[in-house]
């Protein structure tokens, strides 16, 4: 990660929280890829959201969108699997897809630490529903389904 070359005085409340968001999620990342059981593939992230290795649980109804709004953050949420976008971070290495996860489909841009904490809830859930569940808990509005 690169951090820009300018002196501490200069940078905004924004850009720190902006660089603090970046440093968690590489950080966060690294863990989960190093953490991943040997029998199981590490977690593909893409930005602040993560793949889980296979869910327990699946929907009722695939193809139900949500969106989800806190603060800043929105989340673009469609049941089913899809891939995963955080448009606050960069896009993956050229040659390399996009995560991929087994159940729904997500883009989540505008607050760094809010798609962060997303990421967060979604790695601990078993289904859509269970990840729009967890985002209601958390504070996030969600509409849709």
């Amino acid at each position: 990660m690169l951090l820009p070359d300018v002196p501490p005085a200069q940078l905004t409340a924004r850009k720190r929280a902006s660089l603090a968001a970046s440093a968690i999620a590489a950080a966060l990342s690294l863990t989960a890829c190093m953490g991943a059981a040997p029998n199981r593939p590490a977690p593909q992230v893409a930005g602040g959201l993560a793949a889980k290795a296979a869910p327990t649980a699946q929907s009722t109804v695939a193809g139900r969108r949500f969106v989800a709004v806190r603060g800043q953050a929105q989340l673009d949420i469609t049941d089913g699997p899809g891939i995963l976008v955080d448009t606050n971070a960069p896009p993956p290495p050229p040659g390399q897809a996009p995560a991929k996860h087994p159940f729904l489909g997500a883009s989540c841009g505008g607050d760094p630490l809010g798609c962060s904490e997303a990421r967060g809830l979604l790695m601990s859930s078993s289904s859509t529903d269970d990840f729009v569940a967890r985002l209601r808990a958390a504070g996030f509005v969600v509409t849709g389904g």
